[in-house]
């Protein structure tokens, strides 16, 4: 990514996760999803365009690898330490410990398909990590095989 500047803004998370998410209304009603929401207002600082790829792919990607008629959990809110978070949980098909552990690798970029034949480029994930990193923030996921995964956007205290 390389030296690029981009113009830090004061948004508040709840707005840009409502925003985002109303994107994927086709995409959630083609497959039968629902969402579960729970937005606290947090203000937080950051590039408004990272920000929102970053949801849009850990949206797209709990989407993908959803089963058809299942739930999505979107929040918003502040931790016990007082740092801001975005998090999307699925209860879909997971992720395999070993391809969970080269998640953020571009050597080995990984490519699976979605519950109903989905396709990426595996690029999605290790782009958002890298703008987070930018944006002072982390991506945390959380995953069991066939159970479903938990992906949180956090922003350091």
């Amino acid at each position: 990514i390389g030296d690029w500047d981009h113009p830090y803004a004061t948004m508040d998370f709840a707005a840009e996760a409502r925003t985002v998410l109303s994107l994927f209304h086709p995409s959630l009603m083609e497959k039968d999803l629902k969402v579960s929401g729970h937005f606290d207002t947090v203000g937080i600082q950051g590039d408004r365009d990272s920000i929102q790829f970053i949801m849009r792919n850990l949206l797209s990607n709990a989407i993908k690898f959803s089963m058809a008629g299942g739930t999505i959990e979107v929040s918003t809110g502040c931790d016990a330490s007082g740092a801001a978070f975005f998090q999307v949980a699925d209860h879909g098909v997971g992720i395999r410990p070993e391809v969970r552990e080269r998640l953020f690798s571009i050597e080995s970029r990984i490519t699976t398909p979605g519950t109903s034949g989905e396709t990426g480029t595996g690029m999605g994930l290790i782009l958002s990590a890298e703008f987070a990193e930018r944006d002072g923030a982390a991506l945390v996921v959380e995953s069991e095989s066939g159970s479903g995964t938990s992906v949180t956007l956090r922003f350091r205290r």
